[in-house]
C-alpha cells in the first residue's frame, strides 16, 4: 500500500529572490513535507535577479536568500541541519578553490555560531546561469 505525504509550498515574501524565481521559473523556493522543510538551491542572485561578481558577495546573498526562506516557514538557523554547497572549479582544478569554501565557512560560523550541520560540497564545471560561482542547498527541521 502506498502512503502519500503531503507537502506546503513555503512561500518567501514579495520582494525576495526567491518570490522572485517562483514567478519566471514555475518553482517554489521551499517545501515543508511532513517535519522537514527543504530549501530549492540558494543562488547569490539579488531580488532583482543581477548577480555579484565576487563569489563570497554571492555566497553571502545566498544564505541572505536561505534566510528569507526560513523566515516563510517561521523557522530559524538553529532549524538547519544539512547543507550541501555546489562551487563552480576552474577548468582542470583539481579542488574547490580556497576562497569559495572560506566564503561558506564564514557565513555558516557568522549564521549558526553553536551548530555545526552536516554539510557536503560540491565541485562543478557551471550552474544554471552565467557568472554563477555558488549554489547552495539547506535542510531543517520544523
Amino acid at each position: 500500500m502506498a502512503t502519500t505525504t503531503s507537502s506546503t509550498e513555503i512561500i518567501p515574501a514579495e520582494g525576495t529572490v526567491g518570490a522572485t524565481l517562483r514567478e519566471q521559473f514555475h518553482f517554489a523556493a521551499g517545501r515543508r513535507v511532513g517535519d522537514v522543510v527543504e530549501l530549492s538551491g540558494q543562488t547569490g542572485h539579488s531580488a532583482d535577479l543581477s548577480l555579484p561578481e565576487g563569489v563570497a558577495d554571492q555566497v553571502a546573498n545566498a544564505f541572505g536568500n536561505a534566510r528569507a526562506v526560513l523566515d516563510a516557514a517561521e523557522l530559524g538557523w538553529d532549524s538547519v541541519f544539512a547543507i550541501r554547497t555546489y562551487h563552480v572549479v576552474p577548468a582542470g582544478a583539481d579542488s574547490i578553490p580556497g576562497d569559495s569554501i572560506a566564503a561558506v565557512l564564514q557565513e555558516m560560523s557568522s549564521a549558526m555560531p553553536d551548530q555545526r550541520p552536516i554539510w557536503t560540497a560540491i565541485a562543478v564545471p557551471a550552474l544554471a546561469f552565467p557568472g554563477m560561482h555558488i549554489e547552495v542547498e539547506f535542510k531543517a527541521l520544523a
